[in-house]
């Protein structure tokens, strides 16, 4: 029998600041050029959403529910621009103190020959009167082991750096609704740890946030 079995592995790096404004002046010096790039790229693709949906308003300007609502994305949109826009140019001085990184390789092909990322973070944290910059990455590795009896036979025949060290290990009999799981449950860790920084983010105070449009 076949078994796909998926490994997902998540390292941690931490560095300690005694202030904000060495924690601030770290995450800047490391990832500053990543986050500029990362607006950069969302306000091409708001300029792009906002083009577009003056074209459907054109188009549907006899429809009026069908305007506002395009009215509405419009404006959200434009909005959105705006804040990206300031802060390119320096008149928002509000300071980044997230970002991240999605791969979505394993929507397309799971199975993998080494690890593959699918999720990277990088966040302040606020605790007590330290601040912490702590990097994630999340990867995951997926393949078939062919010719086992049984889910146990299957894990003691699995590559050596993927039996050892994982977050998660999955294994079932191979079969596409086993596919479709995996890629569900990386989806789903992936938004967990979105949901724990902002969780933990809350619970700690953090100020100066500049995360909504990374």
């Amino acid at each position: 029998m076949n078994y796909l079995c998926a490994a997902v592995k998540k390292e941690v790096v931490t560095e300690t600041f005694s202030s904000r404004e060495e924690a601030l002046a770290y995450f800047q010096q490391k990832y500053g050029e990543r986050i500029i790039e990362k607006m950069e790229e969302s306000e091409r693709r708001l300029e792009n959403q906002i083009t577009i949906l003056g074209k459907k308003l054109e188009k549907y300007k006899d429809e009026p529910k069908m305007t506002q609502r395009l009215s509405e994305r419009r404006q959200t949109a434009e909005e959105k621009w705006r804040v990206i826009e300031r802060w390119l140019n320096g008149e928002d001085e509000r300071k980044p103190v997230y970002m991240e990184e999605t791969f979505d390789r394993y929507k397309e092909q799971l199975l993998t020959e080494d690890e593959e990322l699918f999720f990277y973070m990088a966040g302040i944290y606020n605790i007590g009167r330290r601040y912490r910059v702590t990097e994630e990455k999340h990867s995951y590795m997926c393949v078939v082991v062919t010719g086992m009896e049984g889910s146990s036979e299957a894990v003691r025949h699995l590559p050596e750096r993927m039996a050892e060290g994982n977050l998660v290990l999955y294994v079932c009999e191979e079969s596409p609704e086993t596919v479709k799981r995996y890629r569900q449950q990386i989806s789903k860790i992936r938004a967990q740890v979105r949901r724990d920084y902002n969780k933990n983010r809350a619970l700690m105070k953090n100020t100066g946030i500049f995360r909504e449009v990374l």
